[in-house]
This record gives C-alpha cells, sequence and structure tokens, in this order.
C-alpha cells in the first residue's frame, strides 16, 4: 500500500486477505477491533511507542436502564461477542464521550459521584454488567 492508498480504520483492515503485512503507525491508538485471516502479519513503523489496538464494545445510550433505588445510575449488561471468549480481560474501562469514568468501589458509590462507574460479572464469566453516573449528571 501507498500512503494513498491506506485503510483509515482497522474494520477497513479485517477484510484484508491471507499472506499481507498490516503496518500500523507507532504512536497511534486505535478503539476498535482487529481480527484477521491467518498469515497475515501485523507490524509497526515510524518512531515512537508501539500502536496500541484498544478494542472496544460500544454501547448506545438508549440499552442503558436505569437503575431502581438509584437517583443517578444507569446500568447495561452485555455477553463478549467474540469467538474466542479466552480473550476476556478482567480489567474494564469505561469511557463516556471519549473519556475515561472513574472507578467507583460499590454502585451506591456510583450513585454519589458524577462520572463514575462501577463494574461486575453478570450471570457468567462472560458477562459483564456496568453501572454508570454520567459526568454531566443529566439523564441518558
Amino acid at each position: 500500500m501507498t500512503q494513498s492508498t491506506a485503510k483509515r480504520t482497522l474494520s477497513a483492515v479485517n477484510a484484508i486477505g491471507s499472506n499481507a503485512i498490516v503496518y500500523l503507525a507507532r504512536g497511534s491508538e486505535w478503539r476498535e477491533q482487529l481480527t484477521v485471516n491467518d498469515h497475515v502479519e501485523v507490524r509497526a513503523y515510524g518512531r515512537g511507542p508501539p500502536p496500541i489496538i484498544n478494542a472496544a464494545d460500544p454501547v448506545e445510550n438508549n440499552r442503558f436502564e436505569a437503575v431502581e433505588s438509584f437517583s443517578n445510575v444507569y446500568s447495561v449488561s452485555w455477553v463478549l461477542a467474540s469467538t474466542n471468549k479466552s480473550n476476556l480481560m478482567d480489567v474494564v474501562q469505561v469511557l463516556e464521550d471519549g473519556k475515561p469514568l472513574k472507578w467507583a468501589n460499590s454502585v451506591s458509590l456510583c450513585n454519589q459521584v458524577a462520572g463514575s462507574f462501577y463494574e461486575t460479572r453478570g450471570s457468567s464469566d462472560f458477562e459483564r454488567i456496568i453501572y454508570i453516573h454520567p459526568s454531566n449528571g443529566l439523564d441518558l
């Protein structure tokens, strides 16, 4: 590829066939998942720190539900969509409009602190329940 034919998103790279080399710029951060075919190599180019692939599961506001008995907390539950569930991390990072929310130690504390979240496992190891208190203090 050349600079003029470079892909701008990782989802576009996902469609690349086998026996390819994908170059990611050093110092770049990608907020999406990279899924490539067999025999695809991923390399960094340029100067600086290695590129970061920070895959995420975006959740639309309309999926959050108000949590009864808490005036400021909303929750959402989802099951990891990946077919390789062994990649599930124990660390969850929650962003609101691209900015990280602060970890709260309980739902009660989350209710008290705008811009915070609390996370727990659901009914299986692959399900997460996220509670958030929006940073602007407004309803979702």
